[in-house]
């Protein structure tokens, strides 16, 4: 019995597998597109504070270097 309902449901199941299928790969392309353009921003905010970083570390090595301090 449970083989015949199974048989019976098998088109159901693919009508919507295929419907929400089709909606998920409407969805996913803008989806990705978004996610990358958020990890390329936050990623060029963590450079630019190790860019500031690396500014203040050079101008503290450059006056101790001033003051004959290592």
């Amino acid at each position: 019995m449970p083989e015949k309902l199974r048989e019976k449901l098998e088109p159901i199941k693919n009508v919507f597998s295929n419907v929400f299928g089709s909606i998920w790969s409407v969805i996913k392309s803008p989806l990705n597109l978004l996610m990358e353009k958020l990890e390329d921003f936050i990623n060029g905010f963590i450079g630019g504070i190790n860019g500031i970083s690396s500014g203040v570390d050079w101008a503290i090595s450059s006056i101790g270097d001033l003051f004959g301090q290592d």
